[in-house]
């Protein structure tokens, strides 16, 4: 069923477990929130449906807590004036960041829905997902959706929050191992290079730029009779692409100094060290350059 509903639901501070709030002065006990022993992202203790239990086992085998809808809890509010019981639902908010809103505008998005759906998609999360993640910065949990769609960015494979990252699986029972593998290894990208981008500049790209920076210039100046198809000599220069003049004038197009960080991240997230090596044997400040960025990878958690 396709949701168009916007995400405007907070999460209550409860869902961090604040262990006190403050003392008025010395002489008083510390006041304590009501229901700040509830994990809301545990399985109902009560729940032994088939889906309660895949969850409950995933949480048992991975660490990770998992979601088939953006419902963390739902419970009873009192009642109407008619003695009808209200309900309150608590949602997960992909917006909802301590540092402040997200930049989310989900237009739709559906769920899985059978059971058999659901399994499959814990063998992929277990099997493909999870094992590129070291223990240490694998999400807190996971909301996994059918499909996604944001009113900018359009059909999404992820998103996240702090406390959740959603993973757009599409029709699990339909794709085969190879087309999972794609798609998860899609969102393994969109969530390391998402964390590679957020280490400090000096660590990493700061030195993947001044490897190159005495290469900076018009490619007219630094390659004889540049037309745009001389990819060998743009290599040596421990370049992989360029920027088009404005003008379209050849000579004024430009390397992207330190701006193709992302070509990089992409390449060594793509491929392996071996096939690299193959196209790129010969060009030593391209390995360079690719050896940074997969040390920048390793450092965030991603294991090959």
């Amino acid at each position: 069923m396709i949701m168009k509903r916007k995400l405007t639901y907070y999460v209550s501070a409860l869902l961090f477990g604040a262990a006190s709030l403050f003392a008025a002065c010395s002489d008083e006990e510390a006041l304590t929130p009501s229901g700040n022993d509830l994990n809301m992202f545990a399985v109902d203790e009560n729940d032994h449906s088939p889906e309660a239990e895949l969850r409950r086992q995933f949480f048992e085998d991975t660490g990770v807590y998992l979601f088939f809808t953006d419902t963390l809890r739902v419970e009873q509010n009192g009642v109407d004036a008619n003695g009808r019981p209200i309900y309150n639902a608590t949602l997960i908010n992909m917006n909802y960041n301590l540092s402040g809103e997200g930049g989310y505008d989900f237009a739709e998005y559906s769920f899985l829905e059978t059971l058999e759906e659901k399994e499959r998609a814990v063998e992929v999360l277990k099997d493909i997902y999870l094992p590129h993640l070291s223990p240490s910065v694998r999400p807190y949990s996971i909301l996994v959706y059918k499909t996604l769609e944001d009113d900018y960015d359009g059909d999404l494979t992820s998103a996240s929050n702090i406390y959740c990252t959603g993973i757009v699986l599409g029709d699990v029972t339909s794709q085969s191992d190879e087309e999972l593998e794609e798609t998860m290894h899609d969102v393994l990208k969109d969530y390391v290079l998402g964390k590679v981008n957020s280490l400090p500049y000096d660590d990493y790209m700061a030195p993947f730029g001044n490897l190159v920076e005495a290469n900076e210039g018009y490619l007219g100046e630094l390659i004889p009779e540049w037309d745009r198809t001389q990819d060998e000599q743009l290599w040596a220069l421990g370049f992989l692409s360029y920027d088009e003049d404005w003008y379209d004038e050849y000579y004024y197009d430009e390397v992207p100094s330190s701006g193709d960080w992302d070509d990089f991240c992409n390449l060594v997230m793509d491929n392996t060290e071996e096939e690299i090596e193959e196209q790129y044997g010969e060009y030593s400040l391209i390995l360079s350059r690719c050896q940074i960025v997969r040390e920048a990878i390793l450092a965030v958690g991603y294991v090959y």
